[in-house]
Parts: C-alpha cells; structure tokens; sequence
C-alpha cells in the first residue's frame, strides 16, 4: 500500500525569544515537580531490627556469701547498660554511702570506700528498674548477700495460711524490715511455703499482701495483708495469715530493766490500753512487786515499781489491747533485774511554744514533756515586766498540757518557771525555760 504524502500549503507560525523563554520556563517547573514526587517517595532508614531483649546479670565478683572487706564488687551484665539508672535500681542493707560506680562496657564495679560493720551481711538488691542502653529493663529483680567478716544464719521460715481460699495461687509481695522499720530486701513469693536464710541475727518485721488491684500498693480491707514481728533467734517458724483485716493480736516485744525499780517495755505494735499490770518476783513466794506509775507511748511502756531485790521477775499484763482493737488476753515477759540505782535529774524533752515565740492567745496552751514520769510542782508565767506571777494548771489529766489560770496581758513579754521531780525525788527546776509574748490582735 502507498502511501502519498500531499504538500503542506501554508506556513509556520514565528517563533520568537518570547516563546523560548516561556518554554523553558515550563520545562524548568517540570523538572522541580519531578524532583519534589521523588523526594517524597525517599523512605528513611530503619536503623534495623528493636531490641527487644532484657538484659541479666551474668555473675557477680566475688561470689554471693563471700567477705567484701576488700571493698570491690564486680558485676556482669549481659549487654551496654543505661548507666544512671543503677543510681536509684541498686539498694544496698545495711546502707553504704560511701561508694563509686566504674563502668567498662557491660561490666559495672562496685567501690567500697567506707569501713562496713563487722560479722554483719550485706544484702544488695538489684531492681528490675534497671535498664540497658536500649531501654529494656533488667529480666528480674536479683538479691545477692555478701558479708563483712562472719556469715549470719538467721533463717526464718514458714507457711502461709490464708482467711479466703481463693487466694491460695494468687502471688505475695512480701518485705523483710529491721527492727526499726529500715527496709532489708524485698520480693514476690509464689507459693504458700517461703525461707529466708543468711539473716543478720537480729530482731526483724515481716510484711506481706496480695496486689489485687496490681498497682505495687497495699489497699486495705480489699486486700489480704500480714505484719507480724520476728524476734532474735536463730532459727524462727513463722506462719504468716493472710487477712483482709488485721486480726492479728499485740504482744511483748522486748522488756529491759533501767534502773532497780524502772523497767522499759516495747511492743509489737500500737497499744491503745492495758487493764492490768502485775509484776511477780520469780522465787519461791512468787510475791508480787507494787507499780507505782506507768507512761505508755505508742508501741513504749514505762513502769516504775517499788524498788526490787530479786534477780529475776515477771511481768504479766492483761487485756493487751491494739489501736485496731485486737486483744491479747494475758501476755507476759521475763525481766533480769538490776541494782542501778535512778540518781540523775528527768530532762525535758519536748515544749511548746517554743522560745522566743509569739502567743496570738491571752490564754496559750503549753506542752511539756520529760523522759520519764515526772510530778510537776511548779509551773508559771512570770511577767517580765512587773514581776506578775500567773499559776498554770493541766488541762486534762494526762495531756501534758498546761493553761494559765487568767489571761495574760497584752503585748507583755512572759517567762516560764518550772520545777518537777520524779518518783527518786531526782529534781528539775528551770526559771526561764521559755520566753513568750502575747499580742492579741483587734478584729
């Protein structure tokens, strides 16, 4: 097939420099249209896959139970760590100020640079709040005890009971305390039966609840909850009952004889009130010792008796009641008498107004508190300005707190004089003890 090709009759149209110009202007917005689609379809690297797996800690140095009087610890993770976070993660029973960390790599090392405390274990625990590098916390929280000296073998062990059954599998946050509520270690139990070995022999609290609500705290009357004391022996058996609400019941702590008719008692808890008090002599008449006075503070008692002679004796008390109002019955403690005889004066601990205090009340409220039992037989404002003396009296039988007997002058400075002995007839007297000025302000 042919194909005839005609003669194109006509002519071009012109082209001019401002057609070029406006051609090259359309191919220039093309190319920059062109760049732009393929900048937005660059993706940005990934940087690879996430880490996601938690470190661990690979060993310690030198190994758990051994002497650290040397005053190193090395400690191997099993990747880079987030150095800062071992600040707040590692706690240390009893407490170590005096350290420095050293990293190389995953390896941390651990300075002592204080004298530790002699035959006494070292409980080091490491959060889980430990990270690495990457964020990952720590896989656990891991316990290691160390020692200074002589290795501790306090074990204390049991099982616990539990007031609804349906906790049985449910796991138990539990927290080992010294005597002094100071934290030993703490830690999640799984299964009714626990030990705890390589304890410092000493006195010990035990805390235990079920974490229902999983936010770390205890909530009570919704949750079981245990506290129970641990006393001083080498080998304890302690059966922990789980309880929604505290039934547990007070006891004897420790009991001390200060002085020949002064003995101190501490409990295991809060007491609210004691209906009786006796103290048997621990011979042959079992005859018993009169208590002159008593002071109960807290979980403290003060007992001043008549002055004894015996080397041993009993004291038992009655309807040992808590501030939750559980009742011991009758609970007793053995006391080792001794022939110190009270002759220093009673110290005040505590008063208030404080001196040099300004009283906005003609008629001010002071606190005054000593460290035994005292009978106060002076107390008064004295005016500094006319001499005026003003009486004061207890407020209520008991309180610790005195009124004056009429108001105070305004804007008139006051100085208190006291003077009390305690039951030895060891004397305080103090003029001056405190300064005051009332300034009562018109509405």
């Amino acid at each position: 097939m042919k194909i005839k090709c005609g003669k194109f009759k006509g002519s071009f149209p012109r082209v001019t420099t401002r057609h070029i110009t406006s051609f090259r202007n359309l191919l220039s917005l093309a190319l920059v249209s062109l760049i732009i689609i393929s900048c937005g379809n660059k993706k940005r690297p990934t940087g690879g896959k996430k880490d996601l797996v938690n470190p661990t800690i690979l060993s310690v140095t030198p190994d758990e139970f051994s002497d650290i009087s040397g005053g190193i610890i090395e400690v191997v993770f099993s990747k880079p760590m987030e150095r800062n976070s071992i600040l707040s993660g590692l706690y240390i029973y009893p407490p170590i100020v005096k350290k420095k960390f050293k990293w190389d790599k995953n390896i941390l090392q651990i300075k002592i640079n204080e004298e530790l405390d002699k035959d006494r274990n070292y409980f080091f625990t490491f959060r889980a709040t430990i990270s690495g590098e990457h964020d990952n916390k720590l896989d656990q929280e891991y316990l290691y005890i160390f020692r200074n000296g002589k290795l501790n073998e306090k074990k204390v062990s049991g099982k616990f009971l539990y007031e609804d059954e349906e906790d049985i599998d449910e796991p138990i946050l539990v927290e080992l305390l010294s005597a002094d509520s100071i934290s030993v270690f703490s830690k999640t139990i799984s299964e009714a039966v626990y030990s705890f070995e390589n304890l410092n022999e000493e006195e010990h609290i035990l805390k235990a609840f079920i974490d229902k609500t999983g936010n770390g705290s205890y909530n009570y009357g919704t949750e079981p909850y245990f506290e129970g004391f641990i006393p001083n022996d080498k080998i304890v058996n302690l059966n922990p009952m789980m309880a929604y609400e505290d039934t547990i019941k007070p006891d004897v702590k420790s009991a001390k004889a200060v002085y020949t008719n002064r003995v101190d008692v501490n409990f295991t808890e809060s007491i609210a009130s004691i209906s009786e008090i006796t103290i048997i002599k621990s011979d042959s008449l079992y005859s018993i010792i009169p208590v002159q006075a008593t002071l109960l503070e807290d979980i403290s008692l003060m007992i001043i008796s008549d002055f004894s002679d015996t080397l041993k004796y009993n004291i038992v008390f009655g309807d040992l009641t808590d501030k939750k109002n559980n009742v011991q019955d009758s609970s007793s403690v053995r006391v080792s008498a001794i022939s110190k005889i009270d002759s220093f004066p009673p110290q005040l601990v505590n008063i208030s107004p404080r001196d040099g205090s300004v009283a906005k009340t003609l008629l001010p409220e002071v606190l005054i508190e000593f460290d035994e039992i005292v009978e106060i037989s002076e107390i008064q404002f004295v005016s500094t300005e006319s001499n005026e003396v003003i009486q004061l009296i207890e407020k209520d039988q008991g309180s610790s707190l005195y009124i004056p007997t009429r108001e105070l002058k305004n804007y008139v400075s006051y100085h208190l004089n006291l003077k009390a002995a305690d039951v030895n007839g060891n004397i305080f007297a103090a003029e001056k003890v405190i300064n005051i000025i009332c300034i009562k302000r018109k509405n």
